[in-house]
């Protein structure tokens, strides 16, 4: 309404004209996810005939004025909606119940079920990625035989070719940490945004991937540097002479 009053105002819905009597303060979203702030009321009567055309409810909301009443509340819920869809003793519930407390079990659940396949698959992720590292890491070796001799014909221990490749390792994962939190951290802002979750990296997370890269790094390193540590340099520069 532009900043006017919206209140004797009229709006369409479902194209049939209806008048705003009141406007309800911001709460936010809902444990469902839902905008609460986009919603309209209506009257029962009003939602049921004019437009959903029916006489029944698919959901019903009850509030209780203090929670000590909530297991007596849904009980008794429990008992009207059996009876009064006539179901006899022993027969299973046509429907469902959900307190808040059920509702947010459910949710926690779901977080803890989310949160524990993204961490196996960073896991799996991290030992991929290490094992394409030393991958990598053996076949640039058997292309710096050349390079790895040389360095040891000026002074280069078997320690200095050790602790090269070692690095060199831990610098491609630590590399691939930070571009992989980057796009986590994008892929959040967006996901943040475009879906209306309160969304937030979380800086520990930041900390866990940068030690196992860490970890995985010095594991893909330590093979590959064994083996350039151990080129014979007088092999190597007589075989590329």
């Amino acid at each position: 309404f532009k900043g006017e009053n919206p209140i004797g105002k009229r709006i369409l819905i479902f194209r049939a004209p209806v008048e705003v009597i009141g406007v309800l303060k911001p709460m936010g979203v809902d444990l469902s996810g839902n905008d609460q702030d986009k919603q309209i009321l209506v009257p029962l009567g009003t939602m049921t005939r004019r437009f959903l055309n029916v006489d029944y409810f698919t959901t019903i909301y009850a509030q209780t004025k203090e929670e000590s009443q909530l297991k007596l509340a849904k009980e008794e819920i429990r008992d009207l909606l059996r009876n009064n869809h006539k179901l006899k003793a022993g027969e299973k519930d046509d429907f469902f119940i959900q307190t808040i407390s059920d509702i947010a079990t459910i949710k926690s659940d779901a977080v803890n079920l989310v949160n524990d396949l993204g961490n196996t698959s960073s896991i799996l992720s991290f030992g991929i990625g290490g094992l394409g590292i030393l991958a990598i890491m053996i076949l640039t070796i058997s292309e710096r035989k050349k390079e790895i001799g040389i360095r040891r014909a000026c002074g280069a221990t078997k320690k200095d070719i050790l602790y090269q490749f070692i690095f060199e390792a831990l610098f491609l994962t630590t590399l691939g940490a930070i571009l992989g939190l980057f796009l986590a951290n994008l892929i959040t802002i967006l996901v943040s945004v475009i879906g209306k979750l309160p969304l937030r990296f979380s800086p520990i997370s930041f900390i866990y991937a940068m030690v196992l890269s860490t970890i995985f790094g010095l594991f893909a390193g330590i093979y590959p540097a064994k083996r350039a540590s151990e080129v014979d340099p007088i092999k190597v520069l007589n075989s590329s002479s």
